[in-house]
């Protein structure tokens, strides 16, 4: 049986969650196109305030999808590659996890030898309920 790692998996939701807002994507798109832009170049591009940006940008960092470089009293931002590419794998797992569990049930209906919920932990129920 394929055991997930419920940290990752956690991380990876904490990603997914953060680039599920769309302004946070413009954001990225920006961060992106301008690697070390500033806060306040990005709330002026955006208008809006500049604390509604450092929220956004503080979940973005949070998920470890950005990355900072402090200048004096500038905050850079540019984005954290390393990490996003990390999800790729994680994701591929947790694909693999519910397809072996799915071949499982679908293939033995006796029920003893089934994974049972104590395979799936109600941490990760958590996690799926929160996507």
């Amino acid at each position: 049986m394929i055991e997930l790692d419920f940290k990752k998996v956690n991380d990876a939701a904490m990603v997914l969650r953060a680039v599920k807002n769309s302004l946070r994507r413009k954001m990225l798109v920006m961060i992106d196109e301008a690697p070390g832009i500033t806060v306040t170049e990005l709330f002026v591009q955006l208008r809006l305030e500049q604390s509604v940006t450092s929220q956004h940008l503080a979940i973005l960092r949070q998920a470890g999808i950005v990355r900072t470089e402090r200048e004096g009293k500038l905050i850079h931002y540019s984005i954290n590659y390393d990490n996003i590419g990390k999800m790729s794998p994680l994701v591929e797992e947790l694909a693999a996890f519910f397809k072996e569990r799915k071949t499982v049930r679908r293939n033995d209906d006796d029920t003893s030898t089934r994974p049972n919920d104590s395979s799936f932990s109600a941490a990760m129920k958590e996690t799926l309920k929160k996507l």
